[in-house]
């Protein structure tokens, strides 16, 4: 299941021209995307799209929308030892969320309230990415923010550059950062207000070589609302 090499040497034995990696890490496997690529072989996933890196890390999707205007929570860099974290976290208040570089759906995420549980949060989210390939491993450290609603945009974009932004799921129901509701069409929000997510949302997709579905997610908290990442799905 998680033998890169074997399924890509099975897919060209057999003549394939297309993998779907299923449930699981391959899915966001850059060196397993590339390994098929190379024998012209396709893979049927979220990130089937020219620059597969770009949205798997959830920095460099940051940067996309800071370099359009859309604000972003004050957070780190990337992190890969516990040094990187100590020094980071200095620049930040508490409490603060230790966040992975992938995945997706609240992996990993920890609630650090003082320095004083920074090692083992980092320990923790450590551990939880032992899955992923090592050019997507690493943390990044973010400034907590109560109570804000979480408003995901679903975007489908093909290979000509069609966009359609589908209706918003407001993600805001949520137990140690795992959606347990989604509402939709979101409750309490102005829908001029929506309009202007989703044209950001399109924005922020229209400004990649992206292809395929993927949900472009803020948080809206404190009259701002704020990018947080982009997720891409099979």
């Amino acid at each position: 299941y998680y033998d890169a090499s074997a399924i890509a040497e099975l897919a060209k034995t057999i003549g394939a021209d297309a993998v779907h990696p299923g449930y699981g890490f391959l899915a966001e496997d850059i060196s397993f995307g590339a390994r098929l690529k190379s024998n012209d072989i396709q893979l049927i996933a979220g990130d089937a799209r020219k620059e597969i890196p770009e949205i798997v890390d959830k920095t460099i999707t940051r940067r996309w929308a800071s370099n359009l205007g859309i604000a972003l929570i004050p957070s780190s860099d990337p992190c890969r030892t516990w040094e990187e974290v100590s020094a980071a976290a200095r620049s930040l208040s508490y409490p603060l969320l230790l966040k992975p570089v992938s995945g997706s759906g609240g992996t990993g995420i920890q609630l650090v309230r003082r320095r004083a549980d920074l090692q083992d949060a980092f320990m923790l989210a450590s551990r939880g990415q032992s899955e992923f390939p090592p050019e997507s491993k690493g943390v990044f450290l973010e400034s907590f923010i109560a109570h804000g609603r979480l408003l995901e945009f679903p975007v489908l974009r093909d290979s000509r550059g069609n966009v359609v932004v589908l209706p918003e799921l407001d993600c805001s129901v949520q137990r140690r950062f795992q959606k347990l509701v989604i509402e939709t069409p979101a409750p309490f929000i102005e829908k001029e207000f929506l309009q202007y997510l989703t044209t950001l949302s399109r924005r922020i997709v229209e400004s990649q070589d992206f292809v395929g579905l993927a949900t472009v997610e803020f948080l809206v908290a404190n009259e701002t609302d704020y990018f947080l990442e982009i997720n891409a799905y099979i």
